[in-house]
């Protein structure tokens, strides 16, 4: 798992980039000698409140939710 910051990123743009990130991450994994994968990409953005542990549940919940979509 990896951590991604976008200062400023509102959901649309937040949801933009991880669907690129997952798009190009898959394609370039599948024009090699390895087997197919995916990747999964969650995103939540921070909200008035958070520190680092609420924000990264919410991060946790998404990838999950990510998995479970498919």
């Amino acid at each position: 798992m990896f951590l991604w910051l976008l200062p400023g990123a509102n959901d649309h743009v937040a949801s933009s980039i991880a669907e690129r990130l997952r798009r190009i991450t898959e394609r370039d994994l599948r024009s090699g000698d390895p087997p197919l994968v995916a990747i999964s990409v969650g995103y939540a953005l921070w909200k008035h409140g958070d520190d680092l542990e609420s924000l990264l549940s919410r991060v946790e919940g998404a990838m999950h939710e990510a998995k479970v979509q498919g």
